[in-house]
């Protein structure tokens, strides 16, 4: 029993830093928490393109967390990383406005781990992984382009009229898609016999 308990305490343990470690360096998407400038701890660079106030590093984790003979649960995670985000600015009424832009890229981040979500949903019967591998990265590429598109309409947020008009679609999009908000969820893998 002493055993037993012993390993109990060690494996809570070991999850209990693992998820001090995860949300040390990363925030991960929630409708509930929403970014903070004190989130972004990246140094900025020292030089840019243009004068960049604030840059997101925001992505899709994925993880296959368990497997058995006929089934794979997958962890399909939009994570903001703390530490490869950076800003200049300080928490001020100026700075709300460009936070409420770095905020419409996470979550259009997230728009594309619900689409990666929805169209693994649909896999059945897959013999390997690779079919999660393409459609992963085509989703990824898709987002990148659509943040590239989201900074060139609004100005990099500082046109008003179209970062509104930007983040109302971005809601209507979370909206569409929020069946498939849940992270976690089983796809089923063919056995040849």
């Amino acid at each position: 029993m002493k055993v037993l308990l012993l390993y109990l305490f060690i494996i809570l343990s070991c999850y209990s830093v693992a998820q001090g470690f995860k949300s040390y360096y990363f925030v991960v998407w929630s409708s509930d928490r929403k970014l903070f400038w004190s989130d972004f701890k990246g140094n900025p660079p020292l030089y840019s393109k243009r004068d960049d106030l604030a840059a997101i590093s925001s992505r899709v984790y994925i993880d296959d967390s368990s497997r058995n003979n006929d089934t794979i649960v997958i962890s399909i995670v939009n994570v903001f990383d703390k530490f490869a985000s950076w800003t200049k600015i300080k928490d001020t009424s100026q700075g709300k406005y460009a936070l409420s832009h770095e905020q419409g890229h996470f979550d259009i981040t997230e728009i594309y781990a619900r689409k990666i979500r929805q169209s693994l949903s649909l896999l059945t019967n897959m013999k390997t992984f690779s079919p999660v591998d393409s459609v992963v990265k085509k989703y990824n590429d898709e987002c990148e382009k659509e943040e590239d598109k989201y900074d060139e309409e609004t100005n990099h947020g500082e046109n008003l009229q179209e970062q509104g008009r930007w983040l109302f679609k971005i809601i209507e999009d979370l909206k569409e898609l929020k069946e498939y908000k849940n992270t976690k969820f089983i796809i089923r893998i063919r056995q040849d016999k």
